[in-house]
């Protein structure tokens, strides 16, 4: 007869650590690092029936504002009661040797990005029945 065994326990007691908790529910937090030493932050309000047309399928405009701008670009979920969302943009950029800010603000492009997406997707609902007009690019 033989073969009775496989009686050892798969993974033991190795203690799974538990997931990190999440205050949200956005798949779109890629906040800076904590050592990041952010030095521009923005914020803007997005109504929250437009912050798919400025997130894109996915995430995909915003990892492309991303790419585009080095920013670093956190939606906030949105607060129960609320019908914005809070989208902030931040960069580490240093000031000027002179101290001036610096010449190039990734934070501040990605802002105005993301307020042409919130201008634009208003546009896009309204404009949903009649698409006799179709728009350039």
């Amino acid at each position: 007869g033989g073969g009775g065994g496989g009686h050892h326990r798969r993974g033991g007691d190795r203690r799974h650590p538990p997931p990190p908790p999440s205050s949200s529910s956005s798949k779109f937090q890629d906040g800076p690092p904590p050592s990041a030493g952010v030095t521009t932050s923005f914020r803007i309000l997005c109504p929250d029936e437009k912050t798919g047309g400025v997130i894109g399928k996915s995430g995909s405009i915003i990892k492309a504002f991303r790419q585009e701008t080095g920013a670093w670009i956190s939606v906030h979920p949105l607060v129960p009661g609320d019908d914005e969302r809070i989208i902030e943009t931040s960069d580490n950029r240093r000031r000027e040797t002179d101290g001036r800010p610096p010449q190039y603000s990734p934070a501040q492009e990605a802002l105005v990005l993301i307020h042409e997406r919130i201008l634009d997707a208003g546009f896009e609902l309204e404009e949903e029945e009649d698409d006799e007009y179709g728009g350039g690019g």
